[in-house]
This record gives C-alpha cells, structure tokens and sequence, in this order.
C-alpha cells in the first residue's frame, strides 16, 4: 500500500524551506561565484579596484562606424566619432514587470567608457523597411517574436543561424526590431530658425506623468497674432503633429485669449522636436530633467528580412548602462563572458532527433510512429527553442552542472468550454481534423506549462538517484493578487490599515512534492529590489516559525512535476561536490584571461613604481631568516625596502606581441580547445555533451 504524503502545512514548509537551504547554501555559493566568473559585468576583479587604479569592467561592442547613436543632448552622432566620456541615452539592461505584457524598460543617462575601432567579418542585418545595419555578431539587439510578448535580447550570429536553418515546419521564424526612435538631422532652416526663436522666447518644457509613464512636453504660447500662425505652419512644414488649447483668461489684466500650442506624439516626438530645431533655453532646461524614470516606449517595429555575411569597420563602443541607441534600436553592449557561455551553449545544446519504434510493421502502426516523431519535433520545436527554453536549459546545465524543468498539465486549455472544435454530426472526418488543426494554429494553447526554472532559483530535495521528492520556490506576488485572488485575511487587513499599498509585493513559497502543490505567505514584509535577491531569500525562514497557507491541493500526477536535468555528477553526495559544471574545468583560463582583458582596458601598465616606499633602518643581512615587514595603509601602493636596496621600475620586457593578438590567443584557447575538452568526452564521460540526461 503506498504511504499517503501528509498534507503541508505552514510549519512543515517553513522547517523544510529551513534545512535545504542550509544544505544548498555552500552549493549556492560555488555556483555564484562561477556565475559571476561567466556572466556577471562581463569581467573578473583578478585586480582589486582602487583610487589610484580605477577598474572597469571591459566590454566591446561594435556597430558600423557609421551607425547614429544617440546622445545627451539629442544628437545623432557616428559611432565613429564618440570618444570615452561622451554622454549617450541608454536604458536598463533588463526588463521588470509582473508579466510579459507589462514588461518595461526605462531611459537611462550613460557614459562611454570605452572607444575603439577595427575592421572585422561582420553581418548586415536587412530589414523590411528597407534599413540596413551592420554590426559584428557578437552584436545584440532588443529583438520581439510572435511566441515572445517582450523584447529581449539576441546575438546577430545567433538570428543569422537560426534565419537559415530548416525548421520542421519549412517556415523560417520571424523576428523583429522595435524601433524606439526616428534618427532626426539638426534643422538649420529658415522654419527650424523660427521655431528654435518662438520656444526660446515664448515656449515651455514640462513633465507629465500618466498611465503609460512620464512623458516631455513641449508647449508655445501667444495670442492669435502673425507669429502664431507662422509657428503653426512650420510645424506643418517640418511634419510635426502639434494641438492648439486656447485659455480663456490666461491672467487677470489679459484681454485676449492665449492659444497654447503643444508639440503632440508622446516623448519620442517631443525629443525629435528638440534635438532637431534646438531651442537652447529648452535644451538646457532638458539637462536639469532625470531621464531615468521616462519609459522607453517602441514608435515602430521593423521585421527582419534576411542577414548576410561581409566585412565591417566597426565601432568598439562601450557604455556604462551597457546599452544605448543604435539607428533608433536598442543595442547592448557585447561582452567577453557572454561570448564565451553562448558559444558554449551552442556546442551543448544541439537539436535532438526524435524517433519512435512501431510495435509491428503494418502500415497503420509505421504511419503512428511517424506521426508521434513528428508531434515531438514540433512541441520540441513550438514549445522549447521558439521561447529560448532550450538555450536556458544549456547555460544551467554549463554553468552549474544541473537544470530544472516543469512541466503541469493545463488540461482546461483543450476543452469545449475554452473552444475546442465539437464536430456536428454530419461533419466529414476531413473537415473536422482541419477545423481542430486550425483551431490549434490560431486561438488553442498548448495544453501543458513547460518552464525552465533557474538553478539559483530553486530548492530541491533529491533522492539517491537525484530525483526531485520536493521544490521549495520563493516567488512574490502584489498585495491586490494575495488579497483578491488568495482570499488571504492577513493582506486584507494590511491594506485596510495602508500598511501596504496594492502594488506592494510580499514574499510566497510554492511548495511541490509528488503529491501536493501549496503556496503559502512568506512574511509581510514588503519587497526591496534594492536589495539582492539572493540575500532577501536567504533570511526568509528566519524571520517566521511558521509560514501562512494560502491555497493547497492535489496535483495528481504521480510524481513530481519537476526535473533535474544534471550534468557531471562526482561520486560525492554532498549538494557542494556533487554537480559540476561543465565550464568548472575552464576557470583558471577564464581568470587569465580576464587578467589580461583588465590590463588592455584600463591601460594598467604593469611595470610601474609604487605609490610609497618604506625604507627600513636596517640592511637585509640584518633581516636574514625573517620575513620582510608589511606596512598596512591606505595609501596606495606601498613597497618595503632594506636600506641597502634600491627601488627601480623593472625593464619593459621587448619583443612582446601586440596585446589584441594576446588576447586572441586567450580567447582561441578557452573558447575552442578548453570547452571542447570539456563537451566533447576528452575527460570523464563517455556520452555525447548534449545527452546531459546521461552524464
């Protein structure tokens, strides 16, 4: 008889949530360390940073050296021509929001912090509405998908691959660039002189705020004279949409109304009307202004025609958003690391073959097994790479030595109620089966939920053979969603006495095992994006000896819905040895290399006199046996000499390489000889690296 799983409850979850993440904890911080090594800025502190040497992290991106990129003061300049310390309009590296339609990203003020330029093999990216960027491939664009409600971001080479593979269902997928500006020119004409007098004279630069965001407003005002007319009819000329209010009683002594004219088409439009006719008094009034809190809001979208190889003179640009405007697109800065972990990604995880065995040879049963073969490929195809799920899984599985998978049925989905075809009674087997594939193509979902889950992201409870018994995730949901759909009294109350606000998000597990899915109120205490994720979680259990329930039931599966992918397992059973990553082997190579990018970057000269020298009374033979004392200030560099020594600045060595072909020869060496080593059975393993199931 099997042994019924207790229900949970709010003790329960609280002192399991308590034991995993005490035996997690030395995994988890392994794991983050090598993700920083990988990901994190793109550059590892090997040189601590300091007053005298300020470090930055090294990031290179390139765009054609003719590419407008958009700056400060609302010009489009040539990448070509921007110099480090130039200002330039970014915006946030990452999306937030509650769900994909609401996902944003606001401008932000950024600084080139690094300019260089070389010619390369590159890509010109053609899009339909006939524009034209070029760009090496390690380049990546906010890009949107029909599968995918939120841009994000993708390398050039990665779309040129996937542009030109074979798909299983003959199309080629579609990508698209949201265009978030038109590149204007300054207008140096007679109605552009005009306009920059009136607004200087008689204008207005405001700020408003509405559902949308914070916009600019640009206003005119004057009575109904010649110069208003002739204001209005150089917007016209130069195609800005404009609106005209007219107030009344503009003040107690005015005998005439005043018309208000307002430059119309939301913070894109006002930003062209600036940048192009240049008022100076607004221009300047703009620079008081945050940009920071202003959405960054697409005009336009342009799809992605076709992408083709040639070679490029191209702009190494970086900022320190790590994102700017290229041509009206949004661009991100190309990192070392993330060069290196897709390159990787790419190696690993290759596409699968899908074959399913008739149980016999009749033509019924070989026409089932062809049509499951190719129902897999295409829920593999649909539901796994078409959202990035599949690239996800790989980095995990790199990086940390594991990956997580979920998958809940969503049985509702494919339900005469949710609008799957009923077939009428004199409705041909032809007709029908067209009618539900039609049906599947345009408005059904797919009936299962399959997440990726990341692996910092998680806690699970394995057994011997590490499947998943339990999952504890820490997730956060809005005050109004734990009242309203939650029913949960403890919010309620919070809200009645505005403790919280509706917008408010507070802490909540979600607890699986094989039998049960909970979720449960972790704290009341209102979440802080200020503060990193990774130490909010971990002091969570510690504020509570109980966590609230919330809603509890049977997910009736039986097993748990959760997988752990793993890759290179050791014989030892502790959750810190017992994954390894499958880029654990190419550390030291990526510290070395980060080494050698950090001096290139910051032009740190190696060979170089210290800040301070500590000359001691006594000779060295005084000394003889013992260590050479250490002065301990916070000074700089501090070198201790014996007084029959002298301080001299080494000899440069000669004959050394140019350093771009060093690091040439890094980057050849980690990205093709070390991973490979590591994927492809050169070390201990014998399946394939992209059958990770069997590592």
């Amino acid at each position: 008889m099997p042994l019924n799983i207790p229900k949970p409850t709010g003790k329960s979850v609280r002192d399991m949530h308590s034991r995993l993440e005490k035996e997690w904890a030395p995994r988890f911080r392994l794991d983050e360390e090598f993700r920083d090594l990988v990901h994190q800025r793109n550059k590892i502190e090997v040189l601590e940073e300091s007053d005298e040497l300020n470090m930055e992290p090294m990031e290179i991106h390139c765009v054609d050296v003719e590419t407008p990129i958009l700056t400060r003061d609302l010009r489009w300049v040539k990448a070509g021509t921007l110099r480090t310390g130039d200002q330039v309009i970014g915006f946030n590296e990452e999306s937030s929001g509650v769900s994909p339609q609401f996902y944003s990203r606001n401008l932000e003020a950024a600084e080139i912090t690094h300019a260089s330029d070389a010619i390369v093999d590159g890509y010109v990216v053609v899009l339909d509405n006939g524009e034209e960027l070029r760009c090496t491939g390690e380049h990546q664009f906010l890009v949107t998908q029909p599968s995918k409600k939120a841009a994000h971001w993708r390398r050039v080479d990665e779309l040129f691959k996937e542009l030109n593979e074979r798909t299983v269902s003959g199309m080629p997928p579609k990508f698209s660039l949201p265009k978030y500006f038109n590149v204007w020119e300054d207008e140096d004409s007679r109605d552009g002189g005009l306009l920059a007098g009136s607004f200087d004279a008689d204008g207005t630069l405001i700020t408003t705020s509405n559902a949308h965001g914070n916009d600019l407003l640009a206003k005119f005002g004057q009575y109904d004279n010649e110069l208003l007319a002739a204001v209005k009819k150089s917007l016209d000329y130069l195609d800005f949409d404009w609106g005209e209010n007219i107030v009344e009683h503009p003040s107690p002594g005015a005998k005439e109304p005043m018309h208000v004219v307002v430059v119309r088409g939301g913070l894109d439009e006002t930003m062209r009307f600036l940048g192009a006719v240049r008022p100076e008094r607004l221009l300047a009034r703009l620079k008081k202004f945050d940009i920071d809190n202003r959405k960054l809001k697409a005009i336009s979208s342009a799809e992605i025609a076709s992408i083709r190889r040639d070679r490029v003179r191209v702009a190494r640009l970086a900022s320190s958003s790590k994102t700017y405007i290229s041509a009206g697109y949004g661009s991100h800065n190309s990192g070392r690391a993330g060069g290196i972990i897709e390159h990787a990604g790419g190696l690993l995880m290759a596409r699968p073959t899908f074959h399913a065995e008739p149980p016999t040879q009749n033509t019924l049963d070989e026409r089932t097994a062809e049509q499951v073969e190719r129902a897999a490929s295409n829920v593999f195809e649909r539901e796994l790479v078409a959202n990035n799920f599949w690239p996800a899984v790989g980095r995990d599985i790199l990086i940390y030595g594991r990956a997580f998978v979920k998958s809940m049925l969503a049985m509702s989905l494919w339900t005469a109620e949710a609008g799957y075809p009923v077939r009428d009674s004199k409705e041909s087997d032809k007709a029908y089966l067209k009618r539900v594939r039609d049906w599947k193509d345009t408005e059904g979902k797919f009936p299962f939920v399959i997440t990726h889950i990341p692996a910092l992201a998680i806690l699970p409870a394995l057994d011997n053979g590490d499947n998943v018994l339990a999952t504890i995730e820490i997730k956060y949901a809005t005050a109004k969603v734990l009242a309203e759909d939650f029913g949960s009294e403890t919010v309620k109350e919070l809200l009645s006495r505005r403790v919280v606000k509706w917008y408010d998000e507070l802490p909540i597990i979600e607890y699986i095992d094989t039998e049960w899915v909970s979720y449960l109120l972790a704290g009341t205490e209102i979440r802080d994006r200020s503060i990193e994720e990774d130490i909010a979680s971990d002091t969570l259990h510690k504020r509570t000896k109980s966590y609230t329930p919330l809603r509890t039931w049977k997910h009736n599966l039986g097993k748990h819905p959760v997988v752990m992918i793993p890759g290179i397992r050791t014989e030892l059973s502790d959750y810190k040895s017992h994954f390894k990553g499958f880029l654990a082997d190419a550390k030291d190579a990526l510290h070395t290399y980060d080494f050698l990018l950090s001096r290139l970057a910051t032009m740190v000269n190696a060979y170089y006199l210290p800040s301070y020298e500590w000359k001691l009374g006594a000779t060295s033979a005084q000394f003889a046996g013992r260590d050479r004392p250490v002065l301990r200030v916070n000074l700089g560099g501090v070198t201790v000499t014996y007084a029959d020594e002298n301080l001299d600045v080494l000899a440069i060595p000669q004959g050394l390489p140019d350093a771009t072909m060093l690091l040439a020869q890094a980057d050849d060496i980690i990205q093709r000889h070390t991973l490979e080593d590591v994927l492809f059975g050169r070390v201990q393993g014998a399946a394939p690296a992209y059958q990770v199931n069997l590592r």
